[in-house]
């Protein structure tokens, strides 16, 4: 009798072994991992530079209002000319846009976004030059009344006792700063000056 070797089937056992695409898979997975996390970090750095960019902005329109309010506060020709009869400066609906040197021109100030009913004052750094930051400013004068009591300036008081002739003033300040990157920015504030009528 003969014997027959019996051969084992090498073509199932010759699949599972040939693992030489396995590789290229393996790497193309990887790369596609390290593509995606590249491209969020990159989308995530990006944004975080817009987020700096418009605190930046927002902080510089911020001070520009801040000395909008101030110059609202202590630019005499703004209070030679409110009175009683004159309560808002500028009149309604005659803004100008002011020069650096806080001159007024004679171009009015209706740009878009601007109010017309406020002057627009360029804004300037510490050695004068332009910071490219305006402000629409607008003072009214909401009331007229005494002096408050235990300020000094009444009848009879120790401090002055011939003053009793003062009032006050109160005046409303609005400013809007405009920035770089349409950034606007509004303050208000309300102080009183001390008169003699």
């Amino acid at each position: 009798m003969e014997t027959a070797l019996i051969q084992p089937d090498c073509s199932l056992h010759s699949t599972i072994d040939n693992e030489q695409g396995m590789a290229l898979i393996l790497v193309l997975v990887v790369l596609l991992l390290l593509t995606v996390l590249s491209a969020t970090m990159l989308s995530s750095s990006s944004s975080e530079l817009k987020i700096a960019g418009n605190a930046r902005t927002t902080e510089q329109a911020f001070y520009g209002a801040e000395q909008a309010l101030v110059i609202g506060q202590t630019f005499g020709d703004i209070y030679s000319y409110l009175s009683p009869t004159n309560v808002t400066w500028p009149a309604v609906a005659s803004g100008v846009v002011y020069n650096s040197d806080l001159t007024a021109s004679t171009q009015q100030n209706n740009a878009a976004g601007h109010d017309p009913d406020s002057n627009n004052i360029p804004l300037l750094d510490a050695n004068g030059a332009a910071t490219g930051i305006t402000a629409d400013v607008k003072v009214q004068l909401v009331g007229m009344g005494n002096v408050p009591i235990g300020s000094g300036t009444q009848t009879g008081s120790e401090l002055n006792p011939s003053s009793g002739n003062f009032k006050v003033n109160t005046y409303a300040v609005n400013v809007v700063a405009f920035g770089k990157n349409n950034t606007q920015l509004g303050l208000e504030t309300q102080i009183g000056r001390v008169v003699q009528p």
